[in-house]
């Protein structure tokens, strides 16, 4: 293998123990955190300003679970 290709496999290597360090590490650093979204907050801040507001909108359809609305969500 000459140089070049090593080099680019070395650095390869590096940036996918840097993404798999990112994804894990925030696991073990707030081992007892909740790890909700912005929808949560925005509607507790609503909730604050308005207590009376009614959203205008609703979902035609609600996932059977919430695992199922989080791998749609991902996919």
């Amino acid at each position: 293998m000459d140089k070049k290709k090593k080099r680019g496999l070395l650095i390869n290597g590096i940036l996918i123990l840097i993404v798999i360090g990112l994804t894990v590490v925030p696991f073990f650093v707030a081992k007892n955190a909740e790890f909700g979204g912005a929808d949560g907050k925005a509607a507790d801040a609503i909730q604050k300003i308005a207590p009376g507001y009614k959203p205008w909108y609703s979902s035609f359809w609600k996932p059977p679970s919430s695992e199922v609305e989080c791998l749609l969500f991902a996919l």
